[in-house]
């Protein structure tokens, strides 16, 4: 339990990698603090699912102002409007792991002030499946919190409904709870959880759980009360023998001005507690504001301290009747811990100011609805808009228009409120620009809330599945420079079969290494999306294999440069620091792989089922591609991608880590070694020779006309993998083949520079050097340099020629012409 904690500390504490899923509630957010600084803090502690339910009021409120700078709403969280009688006012902060719960609650709001510069109080429970004390207080709040998620309806409900359950061992199992009940923490700690329900208040709660007549001393803290007091002086009937100290801040802005006087209540000065005294914010002279909510209770067997997010009010509580506000507050009881001492909350002294002289503040607009159509979600997926609304109470037509982030109308149409879900047909461009929707009548005056669209395919992408899992766990290991071409090559197989799949056929597994092949067969990942049912995985469309792969290939890029950068960096520190012998001695991290025989196998099986795998896929697209239109780009960046992540990780396995190859087990490590490598090698060599023929072959049948600069640049930045795998191919290939293998691989680099243009002997440069540098100088750069200054010449036109569809053929010199062609 704590105060005054900003966001840095409640959310960077967090440990990294127990945790992949988050639900917020909130009463109001900041959406660009959100969007700019919380989703990045917790994205890096691997959590990827993000889903926030706020008060509806609010939250159209909210999003008339400071919305230009949000980039990432509805693509990697999404934002649900809650409509309740009064005001959605918990604050919730639950986060959940396959095998961890933490729940973390009080009186903080995510925005700016609620998380970092106001007093507030913050405490957690949490569960894992070795402890699950806390077990049934988590699964009530998060009964809590589906209760209003199935108030609404959408793509929004089913991901909490269903895939956080789906991907949390402990949310399974469904702990049974008896609500409002006290649950022993530990020997000196019970806790209770207080929220309203129809027939039943939180004030009511806690006259069943705290035996008000032995209560001798009741302590408030609340920045709003009634304007009579009236939650101040129901609290005090029920406790007949107690006294009450109220603490308020002096620029309190709802006082409770208009108390009628009684004598067993006196007023403190929050700002001279000790809690109160600390007038700073990261070391600038700062009065923050008294946010936090809290009701002590001290009897002679212990005490009882309520935090939460319910204020000293009737709508909050209930105290004189049924609640307004939906509120979560938990009770806490000990028998020898002092909560008041923990929270710096004992030194009392009496308000100077009289309450009644404390002026009143406007408590802004009222919470009545004129919500005329309640829109639960709108969600985009494959060109269509679907609306799933409430409430209606409209007869007739209605406009629905949709706004992009600087309040323009970006689209508008007349629709009729028959169907539910509502689908509606819209541009990929226009959406892609479009914040939120809302309803307006034929008088132009808005009849909906307004509702943020969820992009479905973006979100679909931070699912909690495994499978996300395993690529964010993936990627992670990648940007740290830690990249394994093993495991990049098992990960990029299982996306060729997703993209099989995508382009309605199967990856062919027929390859001479069966035993393999039946291994890996059974183990086949999840979807990268969620299966709800039949007929939304049939409408679902593309997949998500694209921009996992290109998530993929700029992470390999950015780690290559950091580890060069800092490798520069440790050079340059060791020539700042004159130390020769250090700088001569140094050697790369290179991290140990023990490999036995029966292990080295099982690497070339991998290599060898990989390879056929990449060729049954651009098999399958070149079959695709034939019936397409000639304005159709038949080549695309994913395609590109996939063989440049083809020949890097063959690279990597087979070159760039033979020094992390540890045989130091055998008995004979140096000739084991060397049986090895040598084949590793031929494998090699056939391998990255089929995986560039193949892929030469698809850009001559698909590419000429139809491939677009975007295209062509990226085929420029990665050509020096390809001249890399070349130069092997040659210089691995045996004496009675180095002729042919000399000609094919020359022959495609002939036809990709045709088709790519000429190579950037600066840009080829620059790269080799990175490289080498990133790979302990397993190759010397100026002999790449040298072989694409070779490619970039002409073809001898003696040699060469270029006919249509079959791309720069060579012509044999023996007797008669014979043209050999890729």
């Amino acid at each position: 339990m704590s105060m005054n904690n900003n966001e840095r500390n409640i959310f960077q504490d967090l440990p990294a990698n127990k945790f992949h899923s988050a639900v917020f509630t909130s009463f109001t957010m900041d959406l660009s603090h959100f969007d700019n600084q919380v989703l990045r803090v917790l994205q890096e502690k691997k959590v990827c699912s993000f889903n926030i339910l706020m008060d509806q009021r609010q939250l159209d409120k909210y999003i008339d102002f400071a919305i230009p700078s949000v980039n990432h709403v509805g693509k990697e969280y999404s934002v649900t409007g809650i409509l309740s009688q009064g005001a959605f006012h918990p604050k919730l902060s639950l986060f959940i792991g396959e095998k961890d719960l933490l729940l973390l609650y009080g009186s903080g709001n995510l925005t700016v002030p609620g998380l970092g510069k106001n007093h507030e109080v913050f405490s957690g429970l949490y569960a894992k499946e070795e402890d699950q004390t806390q077990m049934p207080l988590i699964n009530e709040a998060w009964s809590f919190i589906l209760r209003h998620c199935r108030n609404v309806d959408g793509y929004v409900r089913r991901r909490v409904e269903n895939e956080i359950v789906e991907n949390s061992t402990l949310l399974r199992q469904k702990v049974k709870y008896i609500p409002h009940s006290f649950i022993d923490i530990d020997k000196s700690l019970s806790a209770a959880l207080l929220y309203n329900e129809e027939n039943d208040s939180i004030f009511h709660q806690m006259v069943n759980l705290i035996p008000f007549d032995e209560i001798s001393l009741v302590t408030v803290v609340s920045p709003y009360f009634d304007v009579d007091g009236s939650a101040l002086l129901g609290l005090l009937k029920e406790a007949p023998n107690a006294k009450m100290e109220v603490l308020l801040q002096q620029g309190c802005q709802l006082p409770p001005n208009k108390i009628k006087k009684d004598k067993r209540i006196r007023f403190i000065d929050f700002d001279m507690t000790e809690r109160g005294g600390d007038k700073s914010y990261n070391g600038f002279a700062f009065t923050p504001f008294l946010h936090a909510k809290i009701f002590h209770f001290k009897t002679k067997s212990g005490e009882y301290c309520i935090i939460g997010s319910a204020n000293a009010t009737e709508a909050a509580l209930g105290v004189n009747g049924r609640a307004k506000n939906e509120e979560f507050c938990v009770l806490l009881y000990s028998s020898n811990r002092h909560f008041l001492k923990e929270l710096g909350l004992t030194k009392r002294e009496t308000l100077e100011m009289k309450v009644t002289e404390i002026e009143r503040k406007s408590s802004g607009s009222k919470n009545e609805s004129i919500f005329k159509v309640k829109i639960d979600s709108v969600d985009y997926r494959d060109g269509i808009i679907s609306i799933y609304y409430a409430d209606n109470k409209l007869k007739g037509s209605v406009g629905l228009i949709g706004f992009d982030r600087n309040g323009n109308h970006l689209f508008k149409k007349s629709i009729k409120l028959v169907n539910r879900p509502l689908s509606v047909e819209i541009d990929e461009k226009v959406i892609k620009q479009v914040l939120y929707f809302q309803l307006f009548n034929e008088e132009n005056k808005p009849v909906s809330n307004k509702q943020i669209v969820n992009d479905v395919e973006a979100l679909d992408r931070t699912t909690p599945s495994p499978r996300n899992r395993e690529i964010n766990r993936l990627l992670s290991k990648v940007e740290r420079g830690n990249y394994d071409g093993l495991e990049i090559m098992e990960f990029v197989g299982d996306l060729f079969d997703e993209a099989a799949d995508d382009e309605g056929g199967s990856v062919r597994t027929s390859i001479g290494n069966s035993d393999y092949v039946a291994k890996k067969n059974d183990t086949r990942y999840d979807k990268l999306y969620v299966d709800w049912d039949e007929e939304d995985l049939a409408s679902q469309g593309k997949r998500t294999y694209a921009t996992t792969v290109s998530k993929l290939f700029e992470c390999i890029e950015a780690a290559i440069k950091n580890k060069t950068q800092a490798i520069n960096e440790e050079l340059f520190g060791e020539e700042d620091e004159a130390n020769p012998i250090e700088s001569a001695n140094r050697e790369n991290t290179i991290q140990s792989l023990p490999i036995t025989k029966s292990e080295s196998e099982q690497l070339l099986g991998e290599i060898d089922y990989f390879v056929q795998k990449y060729i049954d896929l651009i098999s399958l697209r070149h079959d695709q591609v034939k019936g397409l239109k000639s304005d159709v780009p038949y080549l695309n960046e994913t395609d590109v991608k996939f063989f440049i992540l083809s020949v890097f990780s063959i690279l990597d396995v087979c070159y760039f880590k033979r020094q992390s190859y540890d045989f130091s087990h055998s008995s004979d490590s140096s000739s084991e070694k060397q049986a090895f490598f040598s084949k590793l090698s031929q494998v090699a060599k056939r391998k990255l020779q089929q995986v560039i023929n193949n892929f030469t072959v698809f850009s001559i049948k698909c590419g000429g006309e139809n491939t677009s600069k975007e295209i062509i640049k990226l085929m420029q930045s990665c050509m020096c993998y390809v001249l890399l795998a070349c130069m092997h191919i040659e210089k691995d290939s045996l004496k009675s083949e180095i002729d042919y293998m000399k000609q094919d691989v020359r022959l495609c680099l002939l036809n990709l520079v045709d088709l790519y243009g000429k190579l950037d002997l600066v840009s080829i440069q620059e790269k080799m050097e990175l490289l080498s540098k990133c790979f302990g100088g397993v190759f010397d750069s100026s002999k790449v340099l040298c072989y694409a200054q070779l490619m970039n010449e002409e073809p001898d036109k003696v040699l060469y020629k270029k006919y249509p569809n079959y791309g720069i053929c060579s012509i044999s010199k023996r007797g008669t012409k014979e043209l050999k062609y890729l």
